[in-house]
């Protein structure tokens, strides 16, 4: 048996395996009974069969099936995690720049490029984005680029994640109009 792929999604490994005569997709059961355990799927190298084909698109889907059912489970995880901007989310996007996002029900509703702030204007967001966080609201720090949110990070709005907020607007605003000429 040879291991071709892993992918994982919130409930563990999606595995896409050689077995020579048959390639096998291993999944996680989403099963309350049985959560936890692994799942599998064979596809036949029988001649004329398009086993490969459909073996890889068979894991794709239980990856991205399982991992799209909450905010945490769409991050890709390659050299930076990412998340791709679902069609609710697009209009939000508007360019490359680092941002803040809040996250209600699995979903971006607002972002919050940090670009758009002065310093006077930072602990008024960052007051609001804690009171969005006391009513269940997500908080999380990252680059937007291509349709993507990129090299996230979830904040606590508490003193450490208002600090950071803060600290990264300073900066943004000192660094403005800097030049190396």
């Amino acid at each position: 048996m040879k291991i071709i792929s892993t992918k994982y999604n919130e409930f563990g490994p999606v595995q896409l395996q050689d077995h020579g005569s048959a390639f096998v997709v291993s999944y996680p059961s989403t099963h309350p009974d049985t959560k936890g355990y692994q799942k599998e799927q064979k596809f036949s190298k029988t001649i004329g069969s398009n086993a490969w084909n459909d073996a890889q698109k068979f894991a794709a889907e239980k990856a991205k099936e399982e991992r799209s059912s909450t905010f945490e489970g769409r991050i890709e995880k390659v050299a930076c995690s990412y998340v791709d901007f679902n069609e609710d989310e697009e209009d939000l996007y508007h360019g490359a720049g680092e941002a803040l996002a809040v996250i209600k029900k699995n979903k971006i509703v607002e972002l919050h490029y940090m670009h758009d702030f002065a310093d006077d204007q930072a602990k008024a967001l960052c007051q609001n984005l804690l009171d969005q966080q006391n009513n269940g609201a997500k908080i999380w720090l990252g680059m937007c680029s291509g349709y993507s949110f990129c090299e996230l990070q979830e904040l606590d709005m508490g003193r450490t994640g208002a600090a950071t907020v803060m600290r990264k607007i300073a900066l943004k605003n000192a660094m403005e109009g800097f030049s190396n000429d």
